[in-house]
Protein backbone atom coordinates (compact mmCIF):
# COMPACT_ATOMS: atom_id res chain seq x y z
CA UNK A 1 0.00 0.00 0.00
CA UNK A 2 3.26 2.38 1.11
CA UNK A 3 4.52 1.74 -2.35
CA UNK A 4 1.36 2.83 -4.14
CA UNK A 5 1.29 6.43 -2.19
CA UNK A 6 5.21 6.76 -2.57
CA UNK A 7 6.31 6.01 -6.34
CA UNK A 8 3.44 8.71 -7.48
CA UNK A 9 5.22 10.83 -5.21
CA UNK A 10 8.52 10.30 -6.45
CA UNK A 11 8.07 10.69 -9.69
CA UNK A 12 5.66 14.09 -9.14
CA UNK A 13 8.33 15.49 -7.32
CA UNK A 14 10.90 14.55 -9.88
CA UNK A 15 8.71 16.04 -12.66
CA UNK A 16 8.40 19.19 -10.46
CA UNK A 17 12.03 19.81 -10.22
CA UNK A 18 12.90 18.98 -13.89
CA UNK A 19 10.20 21.33 -15.08
CA UNK A 20 11.83 24.12 -13.31
CA UNK A 21 13.03 27.65 -14.82
CA UNK A 22 14.98 29.90 -13.01
CA UNK A 23 14.77 33.35 -13.19
CA UNK A 24 17.94 33.72 -14.86
CA UNK A 25 17.10 31.41 -17.46
CA UNK A 26 13.81 32.78 -18.19
CA UNK A 27 15.51 36.39 -19.24
CA UNK A 28 18.02 34.60 -21.40
CA UNK A 29 17.48 35.64 -24.88
CA UNK A 30 16.27 32.95 -26.80
CA UNK A 31 18.26 32.04 -30.43
CA UNK A 32 16.76 34.24 -32.84
CA UNK A 33 17.26 37.16 -30.67
CA UNK A 34 21.11 36.41 -30.61
CA UNK A 35 20.84 35.58 -34.62
CA UNK A 36 19.43 38.73 -34.91
CA UNK A 37 21.52 40.87 -33.23
CA UNK A 38 24.65 38.57 -34.62
CA UNK A 39 23.74 39.57 -38.25
CA UNK A 40 22.90 43.48 -37.35
CA UNK A 41 26.45 43.78 -35.81
CA UNK A 42 28.96 43.02 -38.83
CA UNK A 43 31.75 44.35 -36.82
CA UNK A 44 31.97 41.68 -34.20
CA UNK A 45 34.72 39.49 -34.63
CA UNK A 46 33.80 35.55 -36.04
CA UNK A 47 34.80 34.01 -32.36
CA UNK A 48 32.34 36.75 -30.39
CA UNK A 49 29.81 36.09 -33.05
CA UNK A 50 29.76 32.63 -32.51
CA UNK A 51 30.30 32.49 -28.91
CA UNK A 52 26.83 35.06 -28.57
CA UNK A 53 25.18 32.49 -31.23
CA UNK A 54 26.02 29.51 -28.46
CA UNK A 55 24.72 31.85 -25.65
CA UNK A 56 27.91 31.75 -23.80
CA UNK A 57 30.56 34.34 -23.14
CA UNK A 58 34.12 35.42 -24.04
CA UNK A 59 36.76 37.82 -23.54
CA UNK A 60 36.54 40.43 -25.58
CA UNK A 61 32.62 40.88 -25.34
CA UNK A 62 31.05 44.17 -24.57
CA UNK A 63 28.29 45.28 -21.96
CA UNK A 64 25.88 44.52 -25.35
CA UNK A 65 27.32 41.10 -26.23
CA UNK A 66 27.10 39.88 -22.71
CA UNK A 67 23.57 41.35 -22.32
CA UNK A 68 22.57 39.28 -25.57
CA UNK A 69 24.18 36.03 -25.02
CA UNK A 70 23.16 35.75 -20.99
CA UNK A 71 20.61 38.52 -20.16
CA UNK A 72 20.51 41.19 -17.41
CA UNK A 73 22.52 40.00 -14.66
CA UNK A 74 21.18 39.04 -11.12
CA UNK A 75 23.41 41.46 -9.36
CA UNK A 76 25.87 43.89 -10.29
CA UNK A 77 29.47 45.47 -8.25
CA UNK A 78 31.27 48.05 -9.21
CA UNK A 79 34.64 48.86 -8.07
CA UNK A 80 36.68 51.83 -7.37
CA UNK A 81 40.47 52.53 -8.83
CA UNK A 82 41.11 50.68 -5.46
CA UNK A 83 39.22 48.13 -5.31
CA UNK A 84 36.65 48.92 -3.05
CA UNK A 85 33.06 47.91 -3.71
CA UNK A 86 31.05 51.27 -4.29
CA UNK A 87 27.35 52.26 -4.89
CA UNK A 88 25.55 50.61 -8.06
CA UNK A 89 24.67 54.17 -9.19
CA UNK A 90 28.57 55.42 -8.86
CA UNK A 91 29.40 56.10 -12.31
CA UNK A 92 33.14 56.91 -11.26
CA UNK A 93 33.60 53.03 -11.18
CA UNK A 94 36.98 51.31 -12.23
CA UNK A 95 35.62 47.79 -12.93
CA UNK A 96 32.30 46.12 -12.75
CA UNK A 97 31.17 42.51 -12.07
CA UNK A 98 28.21 41.01 -13.26
CA UNK A 99 26.62 37.84 -11.73
CA UNK A 100 24.31 35.60 -12.69
CA UNK A 101 23.35 33.77 -9.62
CA UNK A 102 20.64 30.88 -9.43
CA UNK A 103 18.23 29.49 -6.79
CA UNK A 104 19.68 26.85 -4.46
CA UNK A 105 17.56 24.27 -5.71
CA UNK A 106 18.89 24.71 -9.44
CA UNK A 107 21.02 22.52 -11.35
CA UNK A 108 22.08 25.39 -13.69
CA UNK A 109 25.46 26.68 -13.01
CA UNK A 110 26.07 30.55 -11.28
CA UNK A 111 27.98 32.75 -13.74
CA UNK A 112 30.19 35.70 -13.11
CA UNK A 113 31.78 37.78 -16.03
CA UNK A 114 34.65 40.58 -15.19
CA UNK A 115 34.77 44.03 -17.00
CA UNK A 116 37.95 46.21 -16.90
CA UNK A 117 37.25 49.86 -17.04
CA UNK A 118 37.01 50.28 -20.99
CA UNK A 119 33.90 47.80 -20.19
CA UNK A 120 35.64 44.77 -22.20
CA UNK A 121 34.82 41.08 -20.56
CA UNK A 122 38.23 40.21 -18.98
CA UNK A 123 37.41 37.19 -16.76
CA UNK A 124 34.79 34.88 -17.17
CA UNK A 125 33.56 31.96 -14.76
CA UNK A 126 31.18 29.23 -14.83
CA UNK A 127 30.85 26.86 -12.14
CA UNK A 128 28.06 24.53 -10.16
CA UNK A 129 27.81 25.12 -6.66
Amino acid sequence: MALKVIIPMIISLSLLLCGCVTTSQAKMPNYEARKSYVETHSELAVEIKQAILKGKVIEGMTKQDVLVAWGEPSKIHRYSEHKRLVDETDENTHDESWLYDQPFYSFAPRKFVRFGTDGIVNYVSVYYN
